[in-house]
This record gives C-alpha cells, sequence and structure tokens, in this order.
C-alpha cells in the first residue's frame, strides 16, 4: 500500500496526516505551541521550532506508517505570514504571523502605489498581508533587510526545508505578497515599494512537483529520498479540499473564533466594501473568501464555560428566541458588511440564558445568510452547503442553520487542512486535485430543513436585517463583478 502525507502549520500548532491510495486516513501526529502575542497587534513566531515539531510528528508517524512507502508529501499554511532567509535558506528574523497589523502605514502606501501606477489587482492591501509586512521589515529592520536573499510566506519556507531547494510560491500564497493574480507573475509596480522582484520565488501552481526530499532530511526524518515533495495552498484553501469543495455552486463555512466562507467562481467576485476577495484557486478558477467577527468567540465571552450539548439542549425545547442578536465577538465588522465601527446587540429582552444562547446560534445564522445572500448578488451559483469547524459538530446549531438558509447542510467525516495537503499529495498533479477531492472525500447524512421552520426563520432574518439597517451597518446594494 502507497501512502502520501500532508502537513499543516498553523497559529497554535502543526497536524499531519498519512492517508492511503483510496484517501483513508491511517495516521495523524500532531504538536501545540504557545501563541506569542508582542502587543499592539504584533504576532511573531520562530519557525525553527516549528520544524522541530515537525520532525517530532514526523518520527511519530515513521513508527505507525511504513515510511517506505511515503510517495509524496505536501504543506499548507497560514496566509500572509512572511519569513526572511539568508542564502542558506535559514531565517534571519522571527515570523511575523498572519495576524500581525503592524505594518499599517506600508499597506496604506502600497494601495496608493497601486492605485496610481497598475496593475489594477483587484485587491486592497492590508496591513496583515505579507506584501506590507516586507515592506515593514525594509523600513524598520533595514540591517535584516540588507542580508535577505528571499522574501517568502510560511508553506514555502517549509517546503525548502524539505527539499532544500531555493523557494518556490505557489499562486494561493503569493496573492498577498502583491502578485498579479491575472497573469500569476510579481508585477513590476513592486520596485516602486521598494520590494525587488528577484527577491520573491518563482510562482507555480499547487500541486506542483518541486523536488525530492534532501538527503539531510531523509535521514533526519526516515522520509524516503524518492518522496516528491508538492506546492500546497493556503490553510484554508487546504480545509476547503478537505471538505470536497471544489466545484463550482459549492460553498463551506467554518465556524471558529469567527465565520468562515469559501468557495470556487467561474469570474473573479471582488468587493472592498462587503470583504469579499478572491484567490486563484487550484485549478485555474477563483476561489472567493469572506471572514466574519461573528462566530464561536462571540459564544464563548457571551456563555463561558458552559455545557455547549447542556444548553444546546435547552435551546431546542424553546424554538426560537426572544431576542435578536448581532454577535459580534469584537468591534468592527469586514464582511458580509464592512463598519469598523460595528457592535454587537442584542435586541429584546430575556431573562433565560438558553433563550439567549439560542439568540446567539441564530444570529451567527443569520450573518452566514447575509453574506451567500451578498455572494449571490455577484451572480455566483450557490448550492448546498457544507459545513466545518465548531459549528459543524453540534446537530442542533446545523439544524438552525440548515433552515436559516433554506438549504440542506453537510459536515465531512475529517476536516483538516492537513487532510487537504495529503489530498494535493494524493492527486500527484495539478489538474488533478479536484477529482481527487471528489473521490475521496466522505460527509455524514445531510440536514434537511423543514418548510415549517424555514418561514419562521425567514421572519426572524427579516427583523435581523431591518435592525441592521437601523443602525446604519447595512443597506441592500448590489455589488459588481471584477473582470478576469
Amino acid at each position: 500500500m502507497k501512502h502520501f502525507i500532508g502537513i499543516d502549520v498553523g497559529s497554535q500548532g502543526v497536524r499531519i496526516v498519512a492517508i492511503d491510495e483510496i484517501g483513508k486516513i491511517v495516521s495523524t501526529a500532531e504538536r501545540k505551541w504557545a501563541i506569542k502575542n508582542l502587543g499592539n497587534s504584533e504576532h511573531e513566531q520562530d519557525p525553527n521550532h516549528w520544524w522541530k515539531c515537525i520532525c517530532e510528528c514526523l518520527e511519530e508517524l515513521s513508527n505507525k506508517t511504513s515510511f517506505s512507502t511515503v510517495l509524496r508529501i505536501s504543506v499548507v499554511a497560514t496566509s500572509g505570514t512572511l519569513l526572511l532567509l539568508d542564502e542558506n535558506l535559514e531565517p534571519l528574523y522571527p515570523a511575523i504571523m498572519w495576524n500581525d497589523k503592524r505594518a499599517v502605514k506600508e499597506a496604506k502606501q502600497a494601495n496608493e502605489v497601486f492605485t496610481k501606477h497598475g496593475p489594477n489587482l483587484n485587491l486592497e492591501i492590508r496591513p496583515t498581508f505579507t506584501l506590507a509586512k516586507a515592506m515593514w521589515m525594509k523600513h524598520h529592520k533595514p540591517e535584516i533587510w540588507a542580508q535577505t536573499k528571499f522574501v517568502v510566506s510560511a508553506g514555502d519556507w517549509l517546503i525548502s526545508k524539505l527539499t532544500g531547494e531555493k523557494p518556490k510560491t505557489d499562486f494561493t500564497n503569493a496573492l498577498k505578497t502583491g502578485a498579479d493574480m491575472t497573469t500569476k507573475s510579481w508585477p513590476a509596480t513592486l520596485s516602486l515599494l521598494g520590494i525587488n522582484t528577484e527577491l520573491l520565488p518563482p510562482i507555480v501552481a499547487p500541486g506542483t512537483a518541486l523536488g525530492a526530499i534532501s538527503d539531510a532530511v531523509s535521514l533526519q526524518t526516515q522520509l524516503p529520498k524518492t518522496c516528491v515533495v508538492l506546492a500546497g495552498v493556503t490553510d484554508a484553501m487546504g480545509a476547503q479540499i478537505a471538505a470536497g469543495v471544489v466545484e463550482t455552486g459549492q460553498w463551506v463555512t467554518t465556524i471558529g473564533t469567527g465565520l468562515s466562507i469559501k468557495g470556487n467562481t467561474a469570474k473573479r467576485v471582488q468587493d472592498f466594501s462587503s470583504g469579499l476577495y478572491s484567490h486563484r484557486a487550484w485549478n485555474g478558477d477563483w476561489s472567493v473568501s469572506a471572514t466574519s467577527h461573528c462566530g464561536g468567540d462571540s459564544i464563548n465571552q457571551r456563555f463561558p464555560h458552559i455545557d455547549f450539548e447542556e444548553y444546546s439542549a435547552a435551546a431546542e425545547k424553546i424554538g426560537q428566541s426572544s431576542i435578536l442578536v448581532l454577535p459580534l465577538a469584537t468591534k468592527g465588522e469586514y464582511f458580509p458588511f464592512s463598519n469598523p465601527t460595528a457592535v454587537g446587540f442584542e435586541k429584546g429582552n430575556s431573562s433565560n440564558p438558553f433563550d439567549a444562547f439560542l439568540g446567539y446560534l441564530e444570529g451567527i445564522a443569520f450573518i452566514e445568510r447575509l453574506a451567500m445572500e451578498t455572494i449571490e448578488e455577484f451572480a455566483a451559483v450557490i448550492g448546498p452547503q457544507v459545513s466545518m469547524g465548531g459549528g459543524a459538530s453540534n446537530p442542533f446549531w446545523l439544524q438552525i442553520r440548515a433552515e436559516t438558509l433554506g438549504r440542506p447542510t453537510v459536515k465531512p467525516f475529517e476536516t483538516s487542512s492537513a487532510l487537504g495537503a495529503a489530498i494535493i499529495a494524493l492527486a500527484g498533479d495539478p489538474t488533478e486535485i479536484s477529482a481527487t477531492a471528489k473521490r475521496v472525500v466522505q460527509y455524514h447524512p445531510a440536514v434537511e430543513p423543514s418548510e415549517k421552520m424555514v418561514k419562521q426563520r425567514d421572519s426572524r432574518y427579516q427583523e435581523f436585517l431591518s435592525e441592521l439597517v437601523k443602525l446604519d451597518y447595512w443597506h441592500p446594494k448590489i455589488g459588481y463583478l471584477a473582470p478576469l
């Protein structure tokens, strides 16, 4: 039996999955680490610690799975995480993480330059983007920048560690470094921002073979020298592949800290006013992404240390909450409406904690529906929903969301980004990723909405929209389709 490995390096740890030829998970390993917050919206991690943990996980897997049978391996990692490397491919500075927001001035400068000089990237550069962080390093750490030979994302570096070869990047990770997604290349305009494109890695398609495991890594990890390393994708796109959301009309909602929605479209969808933007998907289509601050964090803040199942069982008996909730975990929202000063609300009176809990579940479902309707305004096809994360593990919450959306909702058996990377490894070719995911991803039975509850949830949803309008948070509008 042949095996294939996927590695996912996230904010809180690494997870590695080994699958067989039919896509069945045969072994897993993971390590957790503390999140380092420097304050002032600065977040850094030690990439060498990532590598140490990866090697530990691979050693653990080698005791469970014969590594002599491992044919291919792929890596996904956080999108927007910056590393600066020397000529030996070693980090010169801690990794500046995806959620680091120190580069506010640099992001503004980048947007001004691209607006004036082009090309039109159809993209708003944000402080969290790799490009803005690279500019910040050049401005604030010139001694480090002077030694820099490669400007890369987290996944790029990890693949170089596996192969010993100079970095390459895939076009899903290249987006936040300022790549032109229409041409899949680095625009000359980057030089006006002080970024020499010679420091940036060549851009390839996800799933492209980038070399075999190096002799040193083979000795260190027991992976065979014949094992081929493939270009990966961002961690969010890895999760999308793991969910089997690979065709136009399929959408996946991940409810974790916030609420994230991804799906593929034939044309590029961009709308900065509502927080919509598009990556290139692995198959050359466009993968639309959007994230709301309404999610698991809002429930944890409002109902700390509760038994979720107990509260769900009690809320299910109520049926419909007496309050309307905008469950924002923090001040400000980016999608499905953009308002940096928006705050969450509870409209109505409820002395029952289970009733209030139900209101929060409904509120997140309302935001999910508004998000899907916003996307649909751009002529995107909306079909059955695939769900992942904490919101997918609770049957009652799944039922609420199916009734609010008016569509069947399903959840996959396995949803990790590491599985998405393993599916890329199993595919072995960029053109086979979608077909491979369709073949191996399995789902639990769909949750079907009842007609009666669809009508009730719709009435509540309309009241919810009215509250958003009263607060000047949201207004009905039609966006635009950006050109290919």
